[in-house]
């Protein structure tokens, strides 16, 4: 039901701006035990996921500045 409704979720965003301007940042978790899983495991996890990610985002939304918001009248 989530992947759904990520999914579905996905699909309307690349409706609004377009297949080319869409990125989605999907970390790929391993099958953890959550109750057995130490923080700074979980700590490591997310830094490793960052620090593939990065690259992405900064060659797509680090320098990009959003047109000042005008409001309808």
């Amino acid at each position: 039901m989530i992947t759904a409704s990520s999914r579905g979720a996905q699909g309307t965003a690349i409706h609004l701006v377009g297949n080319e301007n869409f990125t989605r940042f999907d970390a790929r978790l391993p099958e953890l035990a959550m109750d057995l899983s130490s923080s700074a495991s979980l700590d490591r996890l997310i830094e490793s996921h960052i620090r593939a990610l990065r690259p992405v985002y900064t060659e797509k939304f680090a320098e990009h500045l959003a047109s000042p918001y005008t409001p309808n009248p």
